[in-house]
């Protein structure tokens, strides 16, 4: 039998996933971006999605949907907490969110 490297074989299960991943990851980012809270968002993709059909399971879509919300909370610049720090050393939300957190947000992904 030939000998083959898990580096020559990917699974385009593996792709479409990560894939999928970054897609949702990204539409709470932008929506979080525009002003749109992330219990508006995730409640809307959540209830749109089933695990099964995906190909996971519920704890994983879960814990990615948790993820996205934590991640677009840290860097969103109209993100309540970040509104308020940057009030308080009067800076802007962009550099509060985007500088200051984006280092925090660069080490999640």
């Amino acid at each position: 039998m030939p000998r083959y490297s898990a580096y020559k074989k990917v699974s385009y299960k593996v792709i479409s996933f990560l894939l999928f991943i970054i897609m949702i990851v990204g539409i709470v980012l932008v929506f979080t971006f525009i002003g749109v809270h992330q219990i508006v968002v995730v409640t809307a993709l959540v209830t749109q999605m089933d695990a099964g059909m995906i190909g996971t399971r519920p704890e994983v879509l879960a814990l990615l949907l948790i993820m996205s919300w934590s991640m677009s909370a840290v860097i969103s610049p109209v993100n309540p907490i970040n509104l308020l720090v940057s009030g308080l050393l009067e800076k802007s939300g962009i550099s509060v969110g985007l500088r200051w957190n984006g280092v925090f947000f660069y080490l999640l992904c």
